[in-house]
């Protein structure tokens, strides 16, 4: 059996929550990795009080990507901040070149799903490492990747500072006879 903590996610925030919150930290046996409710002030304390800020950036980065939301996308990145991304080596750096990744993103056709999620570091820079697995649309093979980010806290907020994904070549295999 793991000693590995259970990983959960809390929905709805609010004084119970954190009660609950509060106990399973110090159980130990369990890692809170996400939360949602409705107010994003509240999410946003929740996430700051009990260590998730910067998985809530990462998730946010990908509903933003696949559903082209340039605002959403925009919020998650320093504006000078660099994107590569691999095989090819494409570099993007700069609001304007992420308001052009959010406009060309055909909505309703991706899906990302950011899994594995590693943080490392303390103060104000963390770095994370995470895989990925993007669908595009039906009836294509998946795509499977790795994320490299590196994050900074700008005015309290984390924000994407790096970001390099590195997709994984696909390998086929020869039928069995």
């Amino acid at each position: 059996m793991s000693s590995a903590p259970l990983r959960v996610g809390c929905l709805g925030m609010g004084w119970w929550s954190d009660v609950l919150a509060d106990a399973v930290v110090r159980s130990g046996k369990i890692q809170i990795v996400s939360c949602y409710t409705r107010s994003e002030d509240k999410r946003n304390a929740f996430a700051k009080k009990y260590g998730i800020a910067i998985q809530q950036v990462v998730a946010r980065y990908a509903h933003a990507l696949d559903s082209g939301d340039e605002a959403g996308l925009l919020s998650v990145f320093t504006p000078d901040a660099v994107c590569w991304t691999g095989p090819e080596g494409t570099t993007r750096q700069g609001t304007e070149a992420f308001r052009e990744m959010a406009r060309n993103t055909i909505v309703g056709r991706l899906w990302h799903f950011i899994t594995n999620v590693v943080v490392d570091g303390d103060g104000d820079q963390a770095t994370v490492k995470a895989y990925m697995l993007m669908f595009r649309e039906l009836g294509r093979e998946p795509m499977l990747g790795r994320y490299d980010l590196e994050m900074a806290r700008v005015d309290e907020r984390w924000l994407i500072t790096y970001r390099r994904v590195d997709g994984v070549p696909r390998v086929r295999r020869e039928p069995r006879e």
